[in-house]
């Protein structure tokens, strides 16, 4: 059977949103988002990297209702170290929806842009031409700013911008830039926003702390990992149309061994769905984790070298209890020969590495395969 136009060789994907088709429930979130955005309600959407948060808002923006009524932007804030980046990157994603031609786009900016100026280059690989933005003024990049959110207030078309990892404004060295923005955003009525972020703390912080610009001014979601009983049908049905079967005892120890991390599950799928075995057992499962360990096995070994004795040591004890709630409990420091007196300064050193994470006062080891190697290796 010839395959559809644009259709992925693997139906697991690990990198951009295809279609609702490659798409995995999140039914409840879309229609949070979908009703805040209807009703004009600015939404923070918090989750752990890789748990498909950025997946979630393209699959939102590709609904029928946003494609229809809105003009849907997305940027994503972690590459930009000031505000004048920032300014060039939304005004890439705006200026680049004006038209489909370049030509076309550099003359309806210039029209419409005083102070942003779209420059012509050609990508050195594929010789293609792209849109560039420089800045009139670089030292005053809130000119240009005043200028996009002008001409987003007066479109006719409701426009919605997500921004992706917003708490990267909070280190720019232009301190007030959390003041600039919120003093653009609460007076328009046409525009609807949605900050979201994987650092939960930092952009918790923006948003519920009473001394900050953003006190209380937009709802939050928090995206948690997919249901098992929705997640299951959907890998087994994907497997399906390749030809395969996966037990359900194969897809509830992946989900448990990777404690529901979006990304790490699909990738072990995305392998398991190009390997010889038709039926996807618990045992082929096993042996497609010990490959993908293996890979980053030496990598691993280098964070044992980077962290003192005692970081490493708590690192596998979390992994190896894959939910940490009672850190300084005399039965965890007696169990892993832990000294009681320095596991909250070793547990912050560890987060400030960002080789563990807290929620809700419960401690687990960020990257889902560095877990499972800690629990076999060691």
């Amino acid at each position: 059977m010839k395959k559809a136009k644009n259709q992925p060789n693997n139906p697991f994907i690990l990198a951009g949103y295809h279609s609702a088709k490659y798409f995995c429930d999140r039914e409840k979130e879309t229609q949070r988002i979908l009703d805040a955005i209807y009703n004009h309600r600015n939404l923070v959407l918090l989750s752990l990297r890789r748990m498909g948060k950025t997946d979630l808002i393209e699959h939102v923006f590709n609904s029928p209702k946003a494609k229809s009524e809105y003009n849907c932007f997305y940027v994503d804030a972690y590459p930009t170290s000031n505000l004048s980046e920032f300014v060039k990157l939304l005004s890439k994603a705006i200026i680049g929806k004006l038209d489909s031609k370049i030509e076309n786009i550099v003359k309806k900016a210039t029209a419409l842009f005083k102070s942003i100026h779209p420059i012509v280059s050609f990508n050195e690989i594929t010789g293609n031409p792209e849109i560039e933005i420089a800045l009139r003024n670089e030292n005053h990049p809130e000119n240009s700013l005043d200028e996009l959110f002008s001409y987003l207030q007066q479109k006719e078309t409701p426009v919605v911008i997500a921004i992706d990892e917003f708490q990267q404004i909070a280190q720019y060295p232009e301190k007030n830039t959390e003041a600039l923005l919120r003093t653009h955003i609460q007076h328009m009525t046409n525009v609807v926003f949605i900050f979201s972020g994987s650092q939960r703390h930092l952009l918790m912080n923006m948003f519920t702390a009473y001394n900050r610009p953003f006190y209380q001014s937009a709802e939050l979601l928090f995206l948690q990992a997919i249901p098992l009983q929705s997640y299951a049908p959907f890998v087994k049905k994907k497997m399906k149309e390749g030809n395969k079967e996966i037990l359900p005892e194969t897809i509830e120890y992946l989900y448990t061994e990777l404690a529901g991390h979006t990304w790490y599950m699909q990738y072990t799928l995305n392998k398991l769905y190009t390997s010889s075995a038709t039926v996807i057992t618990l045992l082929e499962l096993k042996r497609q984790l010990d490959e993908i360990v293996k890979e980053s096995e030496a990598l691993y070994f280098d964070y044992r070298n980077l962290l003192t004795a005692t970081q490493w040591v708590l690192l596998q004890s979390i992994a190896k209890e894959r939910e940490l709630k009672e850190p300084t409990a005399q039965s965890f420091t007696q169990k892993y020969t832990l000294v009681p007196g320095s596991i909250q300064r070793t547990l912050k050193a560890l987060k400030e590495k960002e080789m563990i994470y807290e929620e809700n006062g419960i401690y687990s080891v960020y990257n889902q395969f560095l877990a499972y190697w800690l629990r076999e290796k060691f």
